[in-house]
């Protein structure tokens, strides 16, 4: 199982980061809202691209400019994920943000059909289900998430499921056969005293 470390749950996010990466964390993941215009600031991305972690990056907007992603190509982001409700024309941001040279996918919630996704599954390498408010640090898990899950795999059962939220250990059981990366927020952050073990337990049970 990879694990992927969100590092906005800390009030000093690159100081948060810095100490993950001396764990054995796969990734760091980075949730930001972009601009109307679609871009995101080089600055957010650069001071996190120097660590020696892969990054993670999902991103919330209603539109996405050619020029974002590009950057994040250039700084070597390793995972994109695309929240598909934020978005006013889907299939031409999905086209624009689909040029992304690393692993790129959509989130989606639970609350989403998922037949939304039909169209773009030869434009993905993954899901993200945001099992909670995405963006929002220590938001609970959607109980409708596990049937989901188990709905999105069968129906695309080549694509990687990645899942995002509210995700504690007793959760993560009851996920891990059918998901290949889990977004680690508030629960390893309230357990960073123990992080060598906590990270342990689920690469043990994945």
């Amino acid at each position: 199982m990879r694990l992927s470390a969100s590092i906005f749950v800390s009030d000093n996010p690159l100081e948060y980061a810095k100490e993950i990466c001396k764990h054995n964390i796969d990734f760091l993941h980075l949730d930001y809202l972009l601009d109307h215009n679609g871009v995101l600031s080089e600055e957010k991305l650069d001071e996190y691209s120097h660590l020696n972690v892969p990054l993670d990056v999902h991103l919330i907007g209603s539109d996405f400019n050619s020029i974002c992603i590009d950057m994040m190509n250039r700084l070597s982001v390793n995972i994109l994920s695309v929240q598909i409700e934020n978005l006013k024309n889907v299939a031409h941001s999905i086209e624009v943000a689909s040029s992304f040279n690393g692993d790129f996918g959509i989130a989606i919630s639970p609350y989403t059909n998922w037949s939304i996704l039909k169209p773009f599954k030869y434009l993905i390498s993954h899901i993200l289900v945001t099992c909670s408010v995405p963006g929002v640090s220590g938001a609970k898990f959607l109980k409708q998430s596990y049937y989901y899950i188990e709905e999105i795999k069968s129906v695309f059962p080549r694509t990687d499921v990645y899942v995002d939220g509210g995700i504690s250990y007793d959760i993560y059981k009851k996920l891990y056969k059918n998901v290949s990366l889990i977004v680690m927020g508030s629960f390893l952050y309230r357990n960073r005293e123990n992080m060598d073990h906590t990270i342990k337990i689920f690469k043990m049970e994945g």
